[in-house]
């Protein structure tokens, strides 16, 4: 599947500030799965979050009606490499187009920069054209673009 991974031009960041996002941690992966699991019909299911990566501190959400909507945080975090890279971003279909995902991403991006995270990236599928508009809208650019699979390996 083709992919695009992206940079934040720090220089470029323009915040989405939002009050509608809450931090998540470890005691809100019940529920954040039950978010991602919206995407599993359609094949938007993010497919690489573990429950480890909410101690990062990096996790935001926007609830509904008390309901975990919108959601991203990290996929790696490093402070002794400054490297933050955003991932499980992800908007519950019945609640697109209102902006959750800009005001998730830029409150991730606003924390790794409190933290003086120098290099901030993130990885999109490049099919994902709305994402990429958001993530652009943001400082986002396009870094350089590759193909993401699963291998098997075979035996001899």
């Amino acid at each position: 599947c083709p992919v695009l991974r992206m940079t934040l031009d720090l220089a470029r960041f323009a915040s989405c500030p939002g009050s509608s996002v809450h931090p998540l941690g470890a005691t809100d992966e019940h529920e954040l799965r039950e978010l991602y699991e919206d995407g599993r019909e359609s094949g938007e299911e993010p497919d690489f979050f573990i429950a480890t990566q909410l101690g990062d501190d990096t996790f935001c959400g926007v609830r509904d009606e008390g309901r975990l909507v919108a959601a991203g945080g990290t996929h790696l975090y490093s402070a002794s490499e400054s490297v933050g890279a955003i991932g499980n971003v992800y908007t519950r279909r019945s609640h697109r187009g209102r902006g959750h995902g800009a005001v998730v991403v830029s409150a991730v991006v606003e924390q790794l920069i409190e933290r003086g995270t120098e290099t901030i990236g993130l990885n999109v599928r490049a099919a994902n054209t709305g994402a990429i508009r958001l993530y652009e809208r943001l400082g986002f650019r396009v870094h350089t673009g590759f193909f993401e699979g699963r291998a098997v390996r075979r035996s001899r």
